[in-house]
C-alpha cells in the first residue's frame, strides 16, 4: 500500500511509528548493509524498512532496522551515523505529486540506476521517492 502525503495524514501517520520502505524512481529500496552502510537494493526484508521520526515543518529522520540514521555528506554521498543531528535531518518536498528528501546541504537524495546511492544539487525525476508500509 503507497500511502496518500497530503501532511496532515503523513504527520498522523509517522506518530503510529510504522515502519517504511523508501522505494525509489527506479523500484530499488533504501537499505541498511549489514557491515552498517547504506545501499540499494531490489530485495524487500527487514533491513529496507525504516523508522520515520517527525520534526516538524517537512523535516524528518530515517532511523534504520540497526538504530542508526541516514546521513547527508559534503561531498554529496549518503553514509549512516551512530548519532542523529542536523546532517541527519532530511526535508520533505513534494513537486508535481512526486517526494523528494532535501539534505542540510540543499542536495537530493537520489538513487542512480547502477544501485548507487548519491546527493544531487538539482531535483530530477531520479531523485523522486516513494514511501509504502508494504
Amino acid at each position: 500500500m503507497t500511502l496518500n502525503f497530503l501532511p496532515n495524514v503523513w504527520e498522523r501517520w509517522v506518530i503510529c511509528d510504522a515502519k517504511v520502505f523508501l522505494r525509489s524512481y527506479h523500484g530499488t529500496y533504501l537499505s541498511v548493509t549489514p557491515e552498517g552502510g547504506v545501499r540499494l537494493t531490489m530485495d524487500l526484508m527487514d533491513r529496507q524498512k525504516w523508522k520515520v521520526i517527525s520534526f516538524g515543518n517537512s523535516q524528518f529522520v530515517f532511523v534504520s532496522s540497526n538504530g542508526t540514521y541516514l546521513s547527508a555528506n559534503k561531498d554529496q554521498s549518503v553514509s549512516m551515523r551512530a548519532e542523529q543531528g542536523d546532517m541527519q535531518k532530511w526535508t520533505r518536498e513534494i513537486r508535481d505529486g512526486l517526494i523528494y528528501w532535501k539534505s542540510i546541504y540543499d542536495t537530493y537524495l537520489s538513487a542512480r540506476p547502477e544501485l548507487r546511492l548519491k546527493l544531487e544539487l538539482i531535483p530530477s525525476t531520479w531523485e523522486s521517492w516513494t514511501v509504502s508500509n508494504t
